[in-house]
């Protein structure tokens, strides 16, 4: 459910924001949106030639301990599809945090982890 995920990931930004962690969304669902197939061609092929990429995460996170990170935010029964799971596969290979979170507690227990 893609509007759940909506409302999981507005209260993450909100807890980030509580902490002082900047973030920032990469919104990747809105690029095919609409009815118009030609505009939706047309939009998808310009955001890619601007560097949108499948798989991309939800946030960009620059965390406390001077490192950029990355959040997937999926509900309680989504799953990563195989080109998130190829992006986190590379973010574990190059050491980059990356979290799949389903609810603000998955961040705060990151966060908690890594001594922040």
């Amino acid at each position: 459910m893609k509007h759940e995920e909506d409302i999981i990931q507005m209260h993450i930004v909100q807890y980030l924001e509580i902490r002082k962690i900047f973030c920032a969304s990469m919104p990747n669902e809105a690029a095919g949106k609409g009815t118009n197939k030609l505009q939706i061609i047309k939009r998808m092929a310009r955001l890619k030639r601007m560097g949108l990429r499948p798989g991309a995460p939800d946030l960009l996170v620059f965390f406390p301990w001077n490192e950029w990170g990355f959040i997937e935010v999926k509900s309680k029964t989504g799953t990563l599809r195989k080109n998130q799971k190829e992006f986190r596969d590379m973010c574990k290979a190059k050491n980059t945090p990356w979290l799949l979170a389903r609810s603000v507690s998955d961040v705060a227990l990151f966060l908690e982890v890594h001594n922040v």
